[in-house]
């Protein structure tokens, strides 16, 4: 039986002003996000106005697991404010 596995790409636009103190409060969380259950990749990338979380989760349920986590929603509350639009959230899954 093929294992699922859950991807996720998440695109953050911080507004200018604000993109370093997004970007150094969106990386605090990385290190207790990969050691979670579940939790296959989390990594943070950037370009010149966004940053991305590239993820790869066990299943939907270790997805809601690290949202539950009081880490995860601190910083999602932290940046809310400094985003210029909600955060775009693409999730996937693996095909060939």
């Amino acid at each position: 039986m093929e294992r699922f596995m859950l991807y996720l790409v998440a695109r953050l636009t911080p507004r200018p002003e604000v993109f370093e103190e997004t970007k150094t409060s969106v990386a605090s969380i990385i290190a207790p996000t990969r050691k979670e259950p579940g939790c296959q990749r989390f990594e943070l990338h950037s370009d010149d106005e966004h940053l991305y979380l590239v993820e790869a989760w066990d299943d939907e349920a270790a997805l809601d697991f690290h949202y539950a986590q009081p880490y995860t929603s601190a910083v999602m509350s932290a940046n809310e404010d400094r985003l210029v639009s909600s955060p775009r959230i693409e999730k996937m899954h693996l095909v060939a």
